[in-house]
């Protein structure tokens, strides 16, 4: 059986994973979010187990990483937004049989 990250690595890789995430949108390409959602729940569900004082010293680090989910969020939106406007630039308008 395959040992699970402890919550400072799965830390690191959720960072590196929103990273890549926001350069990939930033480009323009498809995003995947699967492998970060399972490594959030991961987390989640290692420091749910923690003692309060063990869990506690990892409050930062989780404000932060909302932080940086809502910065996520925002890029993939407004990446969502400009293709949206560039697809709607390339196709023709409702009505016009031209």
């Amino acid at each position: 059986m395959q040992q699970q990250p402890n919550p400072d690595s799965l830390i690191r890789l959720i960072r590196a994973s929103m990273d890549d995430l926001r350069h990939r949108a930033e480009r323009g390409e498809r995003v995947d979010m699967t492998a970060l959602s399972r490594d959030i729940g991961a987390l989640c569900e290692q420091l749910a187990v923690l003692p309060a004082n063990d869990a506690r010293p990892y409050a930062d680090e989780l404000e932060d990483l909302v932080v940086d989910l809502n910065g996520l969020e925002a890029r993939l939106k407004e990446t969502h937004r400009e293709l949206t406007h560039r697809l709607e630039a390339l196709s023709p308008a409702e009505g016009d049989q031209s």
